[in-house]
């Protein structure tokens, strides 16, 4: 018997963001990294939430940040599943990216980034399609930025 995994990719429009991935490339490269809601049952299934973790912190300084807690920035991750006993499991991964600003005197969080992938598939084999899911998502994440970033300061280099 032939079992398949699929993964769908979802995307927000690119243009949605340019202003909030803008205001990012202005700012001191720092950001705060969350993982929350990584289900049982994806980790029943193989996937490790320190695993994700490690994967996320790396790629965010590949792109040239730094991570602190107390950033303007935060970079969330969260993972759902839900469990199809024998036959396997479904999930979705999001990565997003908020930005703290004052507008107008007033605290706002400007969305920066926002992109997820459903995911499913025969028992135990969660973490590897998750790591190979999460790893786009965070290279779109990072060339955007770069590409941004690289718009923003220019040749000069940083503003």
């Amino acid at each position: 018997m032939l079992k398949l995994a699929l993964a769908l990719v979802t995307a927000v429009s690119e243009a949605a963001f340019t202003g909030g991935m803008r205001l990012l490339a202005k700012e001191n490269p720092n950001i705060a990294v969350q993982i929350f809601n990584v289900d049982p049952v994806v980790i029943h299934n193989g996937a490790n939430k320190e695993a994700i973790r490690n994967q996320v912190e790396l790629a965010v300084r590949r792109c040239g940040f730094t991570i602190t807690p107390d950033a303007k920035a935060g970079m969330y991750v969260s993972v759902g599943g839900h469990s199809q006993g024998s036959r396997g499991y479904y999930g979705h991964v999001n990565v997003g990216v908020l930005l703290g600003a004052q507008v107008g005197g007033d605290d706002a969080a400007i969305h920066v980034f926002d992109s997820g992938a459903m995911f499913s598939g025969p028992p135990g084999t969660a973490g590897k399609q998750l790591r190979e899911l999460l790893a786009q998502l965070l290279d779109e994440f990072c060339n955007d930025y770069l590409r941004t970033r690289d718009e923003v300061w220019g040749k000069a280099g940083r503003p």
